[in-house]
């Protein structure tokens, strides 16, 4: 009768064991972070004679305003398209808006519809 390998079966199922383990289930692709859903205006500078630097939104009652809106400024004469979170739709607005001489002005009580033209002019613009 011939003897057997009891080493040698010993490595086999072990080796067996790691590779059925190596071969479960894969790994999953992280996932991103779901988007949050946005949509577009457009905002006109029909002020003719300052450019705006930097745009921000909230709502009136509220003092958080957010991230700058533009990526670069807004000459006079100039048309942006902005984007916004969802929230924000046929809601009333307050615009924060630094001009080129460093001042900030308000544009107050803005309904956001998507798609839309807000044009600002100098008589939109107050003091803040």
């Amino acid at each position: 009768m011939k003897e057997i390998n009891t080493i040698g079966l010993w490595g086999f199922a072990l080796l067996s064991l790691l590779f059925a383990g190596c071969a479960g289930t894969p790994a999953s692709a992280p996932t991103a972070a779901p988007q949050q859903a946005t949509f577009s205006f457009s905002l006109m500078n029909d002020t003719w004679i300052e450019d705006f630097q930097a745009v921000h939104i909230a709502p009136p009652d509220s003092t958080d305003w957010g991230p700058n809106l533009i990526d670069a400024p807004l000459g006079a004469g100039g048309k942006a398209r902005l984007n916004v979170s969802k929230s924000f739709e046929g809601a009333l607005v307050n615009l924060l808006i630094y001009t080129e001489d460093g001042s900030r002005r308000m544009v107050y009580g803005l309904k956001l519809v998507p798609e839309s033209v807000i044009t600002v002019d100098e008589n939109d613009l107050a003091e803040f």
